[in-house]
């Protein structure tokens, strides 16, 4: 490991550390469960290939281990950001949440099934294609989402907090970084994968210092009223669906008198 790849783990750790040790004395991690469970996660991964030797088969496997469990944990962060965004309006927040759910299935589902059309699904070069797939998938899903969730809260003028607010920042800078990374690769092929190799990385360690910055001070709940236009405009885009759906019904379901 080179110079830039070690102070990219070391002070990626150290990061983590600190973000995870200041929530202990906020007591942030009751608020955000589930950021702080990816931080643990990643954490503890970081440390454990520490211990292990980069060239060894066991690396590997605990490397593409650890990955699909924290991008699936990173995932449950980005229905969290949701849920806190739209936490005031049981109607939107609801919606979001199983729109978000239900595209993870779809995307877990399509891997799943990937998987099993390989007769050695388990294999080290099969579970890298399939991890890289999902991580893939769900980096364009989590842009998506974000990138709607942000844009709801900047139109209704939903307060976001400080917390919120560098929790939603942070994570949308690293997903868009490994988004960019993904595309350029995919273009690119081979050439850009030295600078994919550090590229995320160095993503990764801004959006901690984002994270860090932002969860510091004490979490306040904000005051501000919510916005009823929020919940009028999902009654009313729940109605325009229901009403859309009665007059698909009607003209494919045979009518009784007929």
């Amino acid at each position: 490991m080179d110079f830039l790849g070690k102070f990219l783990w070391y002070g990626g750790i150290g990061l983590e550390a600190a973000i995870l040790l200041r929530s202990l004395w906020t007591s942030s991690y009751l608020r955000f469960p589930i950021f702080y469970t990816y931080m643990a996660c990643v954490f503890a991964s970081s440390v454990t290939l520490l211990t292990l030797d980069p060239n060894s088969e066991a690396y590997a496997k605990s490397f593409w281990y650890w990955n699909a469990v924290t991008i699936l944990l990173g995932y449950g962060v980005l229905v969290e950001i949701m849920h806190r965004t739209l936490v005031d309006y049981p109607g939107a927040d609801r919606l979001a949440r199983f729109l978000a759910i239900a595209v993870f299935f779809g995307v877990v589902g399509g891997l799943l099934l990937s998987s099993a059309l390989h007769y050695n699904p388990v294999a080290i070069a099969n579970w890298t294609h399939h991890v890289n797939a999902l991580e893939r998938d769900l980096r364009i899903v989590q842009a998506v989402f974000l990138t709607i969730t942000l844009a709801v809260a900047i139109h209704y003028r939903i307060a976001l907090g400080r917390a919120l607010a560098g929790l939603a920042f942070g994570f949308g800078f690293y997903v868009a970084v490994s988004v960019v990374s993904t595309a350029l690769g995919y273009y690119y092929g081979k050439k850009f994968e030295p600078i994919a190799k550090e590229l995320q990385p160095i993503g990764y360690l801004i959006s901690l210092g984002i994270w860090l910055a932002a969860l510091w001070q004490t979490v306040k709940v904000r005051s501000k009223p919510p916005n009823p236009q929020v919940e009028d405009d999902y009654r009313r885009v729940v109605a325009m669906t229901r009403e859309k759906l009665r007059e698909v019904r009607s003209r494919f379901m045979p009518l009784e008198s007929r």
